[in-house]
């Protein structure tokens, strides 16, 4: 694994193997964002069973970077799907 930092953030570098290859986010980044989140689902408020999320899906071509990331519980994440659902505007 691979990562590449710019002016925009951090980013994993992915070595696609399959159309279902992910990547391993390091913790450094996975706290970063829950830090920036204030440590719980910014859907429904939880603190726990916290998980990242892409604001642009992973399956449609969604960056693995800060910038892409929110915190939200396993619940929520899994109710969210596929969709671009950005639920950081109501905390920034």
């Amino acid at each position: 694994m691979l990562l590449k930092c710019d002016d925009e953030g951090c980013y994993v570098i992915r070595d696609y193997l399959g159309s279902d290859t992910r990547a391993y986010i390091p913790d450094s980044i996975r706290l970063a964002v829950y830090s920036r989140d204030g440590w719980k689902c910014l859907r429904c408020g939880s603190a726990k069973n916290l998980s990242l999320d892409h604001v642009h899906p992973w399956s449609d071509g969604g960056a693995d970077s800060i910038k892409n990331f929110q915190t939200l519980c396993r619940s929520c994440n899994s109710w969210k799907g596929a969709r671009e659902i950005d639920f950081r505007k109501k905390v920034l």
